[in-house]
């Protein structure tokens, strides 16, 4: 184990301010403490006024006398508490005159040592190399404290930035970067969940199967950006009409879902029927009076055909579609309750 006297000579130099007004004190004083290891520098003044000019910063530890001619004892000891709150203050006392000693303690002196007796010095010398390593870790506690802060800011911001990150990387995997509507992946961890809330709550719950009619034509005589551009329009105009507790997605090519909680089939319709008219003007609008697109939506609900599971009401939907796409009339229809045939809205019983 390091002894104490080389772990003090390895640690940074000790200047040492002593306030003494005994002229004897003062002497005796810097020989015992200046004679210790690590100690490169004893100033010895006599007066509150020299303190007042002294820097006091570039000292490391103090010892303050019981009386001095221009200012009382308590007034030193508390002048050098208010510019140095780390550093120790010891109160070296030829005697205790009314308990002088307990007051210098209450104004900010670390400890008393009482002097004039043959042990004096060896007492001194104990006491201020124990409060210098008192002081040496609480400067080093106080050090390691403000690097612990550091390391855990630091870590909450590598944390925080792992979770931006996460987030991110999640939304990406979880979204269709082309109409930053949900991907197939996202729809079928969320459809079974919702559909499952749906039935312990009592609730209804519809699903729109949407599809353009047209794009391929459209993608064959035009590009494939032409293409892109209105698979953009629709993941807008869905995302400007759906709830944000729907979930909306691209399960395919020009293949659209989305999933309406506590909605049921006459609500689902007057949805269809906004998409598909904002839909229809904005491919005017890009493709001019020459080609047209439009969509085909078709809808079920758990009180319309009463499906057995989320796979289902998906099924049902879908067979909603194909009776729309195959209508010359009819772009939205809605699945009856055989689950098979398709209903137009118009037939919708309110």
């Amino acid at each position: 184990m390091m002894s104490h006297r080389a772990r003090q000579t390895e640690s940074s130099p000790v200047r040492a301010l002593l306030v003494l007004g005994d002229e004897a004190l003062r002497a005796n004083v810097a020989a015992v403490i200046g004679g210790l290891p690590g100690v490169s520098e004893t100033r010895a003044i006599a007066s509150y006024g020299e303190l007042l000019a002294e820097r006091m910063d570039e000292f490391d530890a103090f010892i303050v006398g019981e009386s001095f001619a221009d200012a009382a004892a308590t007034d030193v000891v508390g002048l050098i508490r208010e510019h140095r709150d780390e550093a120790p203050i010891l109160a070296a006392l030829l005697d205790d005159p009314g308990g002088i000693g307990g007051t210098l303690l209450e104004h900010g002196a670390d400890e008393c040592v009482h002097l004039g007796d043959e042990h004096s010095a060896y007492q001194l010398r104990a006491t201020f190399e124990k409060h210098l390593e008192l002081s040496r870790i609480k400067r080093e506690n106080l050090r390691l404290q403000a690097a612990l802060a550091r390391s855990l800011a630091e870590l909450k911001s590598k944390n925080r930035e792992l979770e931006e990150q996460t987030q991110r990387l999640e939304t990406i995997a979880s979204t269709d970067l082309l109409t930053n509507l949900a991907n197939r992946w996202r729809f079928q961890e969320r459809m079974n969940p919702m559909f499952a809330e749906a039935i312990r709550y009592g609730d209804d719950l519809a699903c729109l199967m949407m599809d353009l009619d047209g794009f391929k034509s459209i993608n064959d005589t035009m590009g494939h950006q032409a293409g892109d551009d209105l698979l953009t329009a629709v993941g807008r105009v869905i995302i400007e009409q759906v709830r944000a507790s729907d979930l909306a997605a691209r399960i395919g090519g020009d293949e659209f879902v989305i999933i309406l909680p506590r909605t049921n089939a006459g609500t689902a319709a007057a949805l269809a029927e906004r998409i598909r008219t904002q839909f229809r003007r904005h491919a005017q609008g890009a493709l001019g009076a020459e080609k047209t697109c439009g969509i085909s939506i078709g809808i079920s609900s758990i009180s319309m055909s009463n499906p057995l599971d989320a796979k289902q009401l998906l099924s049902h939907a879908d067979n909603a579609l194909y009776a729309a796409k195959r209508s010359r009339t009819h772009r939205v229809m809605l699945c009856d309750a055989d689950g098979v045939t398709g209903v137009p809205i118009n037939g919708l019983r309110r």
